[in-house]
C-alpha cells in the first residue's frame, strides 16, 4: 500500500466517523399509542408514527412504542418522562410545563365522511421543556422534511386527499 492509498484510507476514516456521529443526543423515541381508537382517529395516529419513524431512521435514533389506554394516561406518562412526545391533535395544555414543537400540519382534522373532528388548526408535537434535544431535533427534522417534501408525500401515504399540508 502506498503512502497515497494509506492517507485515503485514513481521510475515509475520519469521514466516517464524522458522519456517524449522532448530531442530536438522543438514544430512542418513545410514541405513545391508544389501541382502541375510532379508525377515523387511527389513521392519524399511523400517520404520526410514520413522520416520527422517518424522522428517526434519518438520525439512527430508536423508535418504540408504549400502548396506553386513554389520552390522559398518556399526558401523565409525558409528565414522568415515560414517552418522549405526544403527536397529534394538541389544544390545552399547561404552557408552563411544556413547550410546543414546531407546529407541522395546520389544516382542520376532517373524518372519511368529511365531518369535521376538530375546529381548530391546532396540530403540533408536544415534549417536555427539559428535552431540549428533542425539541432541536423535531424543528430541525420538520423543517427539513416540509422542505424536501417528504412530510407532503407521507400526508399523501397515511391520509390521502383529507387534508392538505400548508
Amino acid at each position: 500500500m502506498t503512502t497515497n492509498d494509506k492517507r485515503k484510507e485514513a481521510h475515509q476514516l475520519v469521514k466516517m466517523n464524522k458522519e456517524e456521529k449522532p448530531k442530536y443526543n438522543i438514544e430512542k423515541i418513545v410514541v405513545p399509542i391508544q389501541g382502541d381508537l375510532l379508525p377515523d382517529v387511527k389513521i392519524y395516529q399511523d400517520f404520526n408514527l410514520a413522520v416520527i419513524k422517518e424522522m428517526a431512521k434519518e438520525n439512527n435514533i430508536k423508535v418504540e412504542t408504549k400502548e396506553l389506554p386513554t389520552f390522559n394516561d398518556i399526558n401523565i406518562a409525558l409528565e414522568r418522562g415515560d414517552i418522549s412526545v405526544i403527536p397529534g391533535i394538541v389544544q390545552t395544555y399547561k404552557k408552563e410545563e411544556f413547550a410546543l414543537t414546531y407546529s407541522y400540519f395546520t389544516e382542520v382534522i376532517y373524518r372519511s365522511n368529511g365531518e369535521q373532528l376538530d375546529s381548530e388548526k391546532s396540530y403540533s408535537m408536544l415534549v417536555r421543556k427539559t428535552d431540549e434535544d428533542l425539541y432541536n431535533f423535531f424543528n430541525d427534522m420538520i423543517s427539513k422534511f416540509n422542505e424536501t417534501g417528504k412530510l407532503k408525500e407521507l400526508q399523501i401515504e397515511y391520509l390521502g386527499e383529507r387534508n392538505h399540508l400548508k
